[in-house]
């Protein structure tokens, strides 16, 4: 994996990374719930599955108080016969929000998410929406507290997007908007 952070202007920042191999799939985080690292061929005989993922953000501070991010994020996996026609083939997902910081370590805003799957069959499944964003509670990395929440999304469907609709549409961060060693669009940012 390729990753990296570069402060552009002031307390701007453009992240991204790209990560690819055989057997990684279970590595990436809009992958980790899925099958994906190996899946037996059209004869049976279990093969490591090819993956490529990357993800790109910029972060823009408008002043000490207002924040906004843009993200894009990316996986690709290369099926084989053995898998079911449910199998993830790509995901590709989209977010942008604005940020108010009244207060060093508490923030919210609005968030707009997209994302869109496509499986080993060629079936195709969307989900977009708003999301409010906060923070309060224990401290994070930049001595601040963290704790982040978001609201039910009005087009989650049951079986539609799964695993990708099991994350955004029962409260938890979408995949791509995990930290750690995962892959990201969103870092979790505050002052």
């Amino acid at each position: 994996m390729l990753s990296g952070h570069i402060t552009t202007i002031g307390l701007d920042s453009f992240g991204f990374g790209v990560a690819g191999g055989k057997g990684i799939g279970n590595l990436i985080a809009g992958l980790a719930t899925s099958p994906v690292s190996a899946a037996p061929d059209a004869t049976g005989k279990l093969k490591t599955l090819s993956t490529i993922a990357s993800y790109a953000n910029y972060l823009h501070w408008w002043n000490k108080q207002l924040r906004s991010a843009v993200g894009f994020g990316h996986a690709q996996v290369t099926n084989v016969g053995g898998q079911t026609a449910t199998a993830i083939h790509y995901t590709v997902s989209g977010l942008c929000n604005l940020v108010w910081n009244p207060m060093p370590g508490f923030g919210v805003g609005l968030e707009y998410l997209y994302a869109k799957r496509k499986n080993k069959n060629g079936v195709t499944a969307r989900t977009q929406g708003f999301t409010s964003v906060s923070s309060s509670g224990s401290p994070d990395r930049h001595g601040g507290p963290v704790l982040r929440w978001r609201i039910r999304l009005p087009s989650c469907r049951p079986g539609v997007l799964e695993p990708l609709h099991q994350a955004v549409c029962r409260g938890r961060s979408p995949p791509w908007a995990t930290g750690g060693n995962d892959l990201f669009i969103l870092p979790q940012y505050t002052r």
